[in-house]
């Protein structure tokens, strides 16, 4: 149908429709309807002229941030400000009350520190969704060198997907700033704390705040830590941000840990960041007593990043090492100078199917046997060895168990093992290193050393009642990788104070 046919042909299906109208209608409908028809009819029959455009500026909307844990956040990024908008409420007293910081909130958008996008993104109606809680603490402290005290204000919700809130508001005279806030989700156990400490050396602190998250399912953890280093003059902004330690344990172990030293070179600020990590596969096709394939570790990278004045840049990267495997090197039997013969049984243990685990034990002449302990049958090894310095040979025995290994020492006399040592210790090296015989201090004689992963510093602690049946406590623990040292004592090897 042409242009033509149509106008001539939309008319009369028009009339015929509304002689329909008249006989189904009533007369105020019918005179509506008519009125409607007949400006359609007309802008048909004779087309509008087109106007003549006018130039226009088209506003583009400030991009939205991503929030990646499952919780989400359900805000529409702002645009900016015109001349014709009502300016953004402010926050004029200077130590509110968290009703009345919680109404200002909602009132103004913030802005969220965006790990992807490497800065901070306006969002608005994120406290209308997610209001502060009686959980909710404030810190006034002047925190850009100023002399006005600033706020920071931080919240720990330990639910299942709780979080962990980093809140920070500049004074400035007569009203606080736009707040810039740091969000953290965690599926498990959420722990946070925060510190003062000068890292740009302009004389003002910065917030070193800390987080850390546990995700999995059963019987598995994933433990993150994440640090966020936080600097204000007139706004903060994050200037330097890294996942500074890891640790998984269930099928698998394996842990992540970065040491940050820092320095000043020809007055510049500088960050060292050393990062080191292994993984264990976990054990192969636990049905068919298959041993761990090896432990894989990962590459150690050496990070150079210099303060210029606005963030910490990254200017140097090195790789230390490159990722490579740890075989499984087992050692099953063993015989003495006298001919007496050990060797090692590994059997998987059915009732601990989560995690798979083997149990071994210790056989000396078939008429001797050692309790059973926990083991990985590709880095389980026994030897006769010297450790005591009088001439005979003990018995010693590693074990690999998912994040520690075991050291058990036996002298033998004949008819039965008498044990001198039992030292667990984990594993704090690349290289994995749990436990170890070694001339610690060079006077000859031998000692064992054992690693540990300390978490006995608690800090940042806070009560915690309505989230589980009972009150909790949640305390920020610190990893410290060190040593203990055992030494013989002439009947066993004992621990040093």
């Amino acid at each position: 149908m042409n242009r033509l046919q149509q106008t001539v042909t939309r008319p009369l299906l028009v009339i015929a429709i509304l002689l329909l109208i008249v006989v189904a209608c009533s007369p105020e409908e019918t005179v509506e309807i008519v009125e409607q028809e007949a400006q359609a009819l007309e802008a048909t029959i004779l087309p509008p002229i087109a106007p003549t455009p006018t130039p226009s500026r088209t506003v583009l909307p400030t991009v939205m941030a991503t929030v990646t844990p499952v919780p989400t956040m359900t805000a529409t990024a702002t645009t900016s400000p015109t001349a014709t908008m009502t300016p953004a409420p402010r926050l004029t007293t200077s130590q509110p009350n968290l009703a009345d910081l919680q109404e200002y909130l909602v009132s103004v958008p913030a802005r969220v520190f965006s790990e992807e996008h490497n800065e901070a993104l306006l969002f608005e109606g994120y406290f209308q969704e997610f209001p502060l809680s009686e959980h909710a603490e404030i810190v006034y402290q002047d925190i850009n060198n100023d002399g006005l005290d600033d706020m920071i204000v931080f919240e720990l919700q330990p639910s299942i997907w709780g979080r962990g809130i980093l809140l920070v508001m500049i004074w400035q005279t007569d009203g606080y700033g736009d707040p810039l806030l740091l969000v953290n989700f965690a599926k498990y156990d959420p722990r946070h704390r925060f510190l003062f400490e000068d890292w740009s050396g302009d004389g003002a602190p910065e917030i070193i705040y800390d987080f850390q998250s546990d995700t999995g399912g059963t019987d598995y953890i994933d433990t993150t830590r994440t640090r966020y280093v936080i600097h204000c003059q007139e706004q903060c902004a994050v200037i330097w941000w890294k996942v500074i330690g890891e640790w998984e344990q269930f099928y698998t172990v394996g842990w992540t840990h970065t040491t940050i030293e820092r320095s000043i070179d020809d007055e510049t600020p500088n960050l060292s960041v050393l990062t080191e990590s292994f993984y264990a596969p976990q054990l192969q096709n636990i049905l068919s007593d298959s041993f761990n394939p090896g432990f894989q570790v990962l590459t150690s990278t050496l990070e150079i990043y210099t303060w210029n004045e606005t963030r910490f840049e990254l200017v140097e990267s090195q790789i230390l090492s490159l990722p490579y495997y740890f075989e499984a090197q087992p050692i099953w039997t063993t015989t003495n100078k006298s001919g007496i013969q050990a060797h090692l049984i590994a059997e998987f243990s059915e009732e601990t199917l989560y995690p798979p685990i083997y149990v071994c034990s210790l056989h000396i002449e078939n008429n001797w046997t050692s309790e059973p302990f926990d083991c990985d049958p590709g880095f389980t090894s026994v030897e006769w060895r010297d450790i005591t310095d009088d001439g005979q040979d003990e018995l010693v025995v590693t074990a690999l168990a998912f994040a520690q290994q075991r050291l058990l020492a036996f002298q033998w006399n004949g008819t039965e093992a008498v044990q001198i040592a039992d030292v667990t210790g984990d594993i704090i090296r690349v290289n994995l290193f749990g436990v170890a015989v070694d001339d610690v201090d060079s006077d000859g004689r031998m000692e064992i050393r054992a690693g540990k992963i300390d978490l006995s510093q608690r800090s940042f602690c806070r009560n915690f009642s309505g989230f589980y049946p009972d009150e909790i406590e949640i305390c920020w623990q610190e990893w410290n990788f060190t040593e203990e040292v055992y030494r013989w004592n002439g009947v066993a090897y004992i621990k040093q104070d």
